[in-house]
């Protein structure tokens, strides 16, 4: 299976490994990484992988934050600290 590099127009074969794989791929071109979605073989969605407007190339910056909304997506909702709560516990 083929994907073209939506950063640089560069075509590579991802091969039978990813027919049916939902995550992250980089180009070997020009190292853009792209999020990618397959389905029986079938390339079904491609596009710049990090936040809304990214450009697929992911900045340390960057990284932090994609790292720090994944811990707080993970998060329990009682461990995840409120804004104004007071987070202290009673003794």
């Amino acid at each position: 299976m083929h994907v073209n590099c939506i950063m640089c127009g560069h075509r590579f074969d991802l091969g039978k490994s990813y027919d049916d794989y939902e995550g992250a791929v980089r180009c070997s071109t020009c190292r853009g990484l792209l999020e990618v979605r397959t389905r029986d073989g079938q390339v079904k969605m491609v596009r710049p992988f990090g936040p809304p407007g990214g450009n697929g190339y992911l900045t340390p910056q960057t990284q932090a934050e994609l790292a720090a909304e994944k811990a707080h997506a993970a998060a329990p909702a009682s461990v995840v600290a409120q804004p104004g709560a007071g987070n202290a516990t009673a003794a």
